[in-house]
C-alpha cells in the first residue's frame, strides 16, 4: 500500500473531517495499472481534489481514468521581484530544468541546429543536472553551453533573451512562469500546465511537443526579431504579476477548503 493510500485510510478511519488530494505532476509510475489503480483508490478517499493545471487534470484522465470535471485547478503563484532588465540584444536561448528524457533536450538540440543555420550567432545554455548530463554534454551542437545546477534562477535568466520550455510532459511549468517574472519570453511545448501559463502569441510561442521543425521555426521567429522579444518580454511580466500571483493561490485554495470545513 502505498504511503498516499495509507494516509487517506487512516483519515477516513479516525474521522479527520476533510481529505484533500494535489496532483502536481507527470510521473511514470501512472502507466503501471496497479499504482494507477492504488491512485484511484486515493480519489474516492478524498473530498476534494486539486490539480496544479487543466492540463495536467486532462493528462490523469486518459492515463489512470479519473473524472477530469472532478478536478479544481489552482495554478501556483510566484512573487514579484524588482523590475528586470530589459532582454540582451544577442539571440541567447536559456533553458531550465532537470537533465532527465521528458524535459525534451533531444528535441530543443535537433531544433538548435536547424535555426542556427538561419542565425548563426545563435546560442544556448542549460542550467540544471541529471542522469543525462554526459550524453549532452557528448551530443551537444556547437553554441550550446552546459551550466550545471543555477541558484537562484533570476540573474541566470536575465542573462539570456528567451526562455525555451520544450518538455514532453510538464504538470506545470514553474520555469515557464519565473522567466515570466523576469520578463523574458516563452518558447513552450503545448503540454500540462504550459500552455495556460505562456499566452501564444503574446507572452511566448507555444509549439507542438516532440517535433522538432515547428520548434526551430519559432526559435527564428523569436531570435530574429529582438522588437518582438522586448514587447512579448513586457507582457508576459504583466501577466505573471496579474494572473499569478501568490495571494491567487492561496485565496483560490481557501475558498476550496472554506465550504467543506
Amino acid at each position: 500500500m502505498t504511503a498516499s493510500l495509507r494516509l487517506w485510510v487512516s483519515g477516513s478511519y479516525t474521522g479527520v473531517p476533510v481529505r484533500a488530494s494535489t496532483k502536481h505532476g507527470f510521473n511514470d509510475f501512472r502507466s503501471h495499472a496497479l499504482l494507477a489503480a492504488l491512485d484511484r483508490a486515493v480519489f474516492r478517499l478524498a473530498d476534494l481534489h486539486i490539480a496544479i493545471s487543466r492540463g495536467l487534470a486532462r493528462y490523469l484522465a486518459e492515463l489512470e481514468g479519473l473524472p477530469e470535471n472532478r478536478f479544481e485547478i489552482v495554478h501556483y503563484g510566484i512573487a514579484a521581484g524588482p523590475e528586470p532588465p530589459p532582454p540582451p540584444a544577442a539571440p541567447s536561448l536559456l533553458c531550465i530544468g532537470r537533465l532527465v528524457p521528458i524535459k525534451g533536450h533531444g528535441v530543443l538540440f535537433e531544433a538548435f541546429e536547424s535555426a542556427r543555420q538561419e542565425l548563426p550567432g545563435l546560442t544556448l545554455a542549460l542550467a540544471g543536472v541529471g542522469p543525462l548530463e554526459d550524453s549532452l554534454r557528448a551530443s551537444a551542437p556547437a553554441g550550446v553551453t552546459l551550466l550545471g545546477r543555477v541558484a537562484p534562477v533570476g540573474p541566470t535568466l536575465e542573462e539570456h533573451a528567451i526562455v525555451v520550455v520544450p518538455s514532453l510532459g510538464e504538470g506545470f511549468g514553474m520555469v515557464a512562469l519565473e522567466a515570466h517574472e523576469r520578463g523574458r519570453p516563452v518558447i513552450a511545448s503545448n503540454v500540462g500546465g504550459l500552455p495556460e501559463i505562456v499566452a501564444d502569441g503574446e507572452t511566448g510561442l507555444v509549439v507542438p511537443s516532440g517535433e522538432p521543425a515547428p520548434l526551430a521555426a519559432a526559435i527564428v521567429r523569436l531570435a530574429g526579431d529582438p522588437a518582438l522579444v522586448a514587447r512579448l518580454g513586457e507582457a508576459a511580466r504583466r501577466r505573471a504579476l496579474s494572473e499569478f500571483t501568490e495571494a491567487r493561490c492561496i485565496d483560490r485554495t481557501a475558498e476550496l477548503y472554506r465550504p467543506l470545513l
